[in-house]
């Protein structure tokens, strides 16, 4: 199968005969799709494009895999002005590119992870739902928030925003050249570094301040959290305080830096495959059952009484279910716990 990537309107509706259109989809330039079983989409994160994926394609379609690589509204290639893009424009975006397909793998670096969240929540198709060292957030919770959390934490700095230039009415942010190379793009060959940086594009805020206001169907999907273990624009800490935030995923990490589809695509790949091709979804499963490691922990050392009624809630449920609040109670007050689980059970 052949790689893709997403659609203007304009091209939408021309069909094309030929084998090779019936398995490319290129991103605004999508001439005539097929119904197919399933996809990957690939959803870059904020400044960038399709163009970020470009060496991780060819080794998931390699094995199989059917793959979008999208290109967001407002990233330069579809003539929007990023001013004017909000996060239902994107996720209108999604649905078209997915239109083609009964069901629908996502992968989110960075920023894009959390619209591909946002997108997983409100569309059936997806099945399965991976971050690379990206923004995977509870509801009603801002990476802004998320950062403060971890401000102690964070040895290599506050990542990219104290870099950023801003237009006048602080709409729209771009990343300068050399603040790209030497926080994004750290890990890649000089030529790479360079040349990615000059494709970065002007970024609305629209589509990057987002606070999801439902995780729902989110914690019940397959997930994988791909950690950067050397980023520097989302240090590991951060990384790490939201998978505590969203207990439930697999966890893998590559030692990249943070667009590890460019510095380190085969390791990227390694990773990503056996997740999207299904061999991980039983042991997806499984996660999702698991307490998070603070109840695992409360379990373990939390004697049972008979006559404490809420020993039960605490971690001991007598029939190995474990609902939300058994696992935000049994968090609350341990070391990795921030405090927004609450003593009366499940996030605030």
């Amino acid at each position: 199968m052949r790689s893709a990537a997403s659609p203007p309107a304009s091209a939408r509706a021309r069909p094309r005969n030929t084998r090779r259109s019936r398995s490319r989809i290129t991103c605004n330039r999508c001439i005539g799709k097929p119904m197919s079983a399933e996809a990957v989409l690939l959803v870059h994160g904020a400044w960038q494009g399709a163009w970020a994926w470009e060496r991780l394609v060819p080794l998931l379609t390699a094995r199989g895999l059917t793959v979008i690589a999208v290109d967001l509204p407002g990233n330069g290639a579809d003539g929007h002005d990023p001013a004017t893009v909000t996060l239902e424009a994107c996720l209108d975006h999604l649905d078209a590119c997915a239109a083609p397909f009964e069901r629908v793998s996502v992968v989110g670096h960075s920023g894009g992870g959390l619209i591909a969240s946002a997108w997983a929540e409100r569309c059936t198709k997806v099945a399965r739902l991976a971050y690379v060292a990206g923004m995977m957030l509870p509801a009603q919770t801002s990476f802004a928030e998320v950062q403060a959390m971890t401000a102690g934490e964070c040895e290599t700095g506050h990542g990219i925003t104290p870099h950023l230039t801003w237009s006048p009415d602080r709409r729209v942010s771009q990343v300068p050249a050399v603040a790209a190379q030497a926080i994004f793009f750290n890990d890649c060959p000089s030529q790479t570094a360079r040349e990615a940086s000059a494709r970065l594009t002007p970024q609305g805020d629209g589509a990057r301040a987002i606070r999801l206001t439902s995780v729902t169907r989110i914690r019940a999907l397959p997930r994988l959290y791909i950690e950067a273990t050397e980023d520097l624009s989302l240090p590991l800490a951060v990384q790490r305080r939201m998978q505590a935030l969203m207990p439930g995923a697999l966890v893998a990490a590559v030692p990249t830096g943070h667009v590890p589809q460019l510095s380190a695509p085969q390791l990227l790949a390694d990773q990503l495959i056996p997740f999207l091709t299904g061999a991980r979804d039983d042991e997806a499963r499984r996660m999702r059952r698991e307490p998070c490691p603070a109840a695992r922990i409360a379990r373990a050392l939390t004697p049972v009484s008979p006559l404490d009624p809420t020993a039960a809630r605490i971690g001991h449920d007598t029939n190995g279910e474990n609902d939300e609040n058994t696992r935000h109670l049994a968090c609350f007050g341990q070391p990795h716990c921030d405090g927004r689980c609450g003593p009366s059970g499940g996030q605030r």
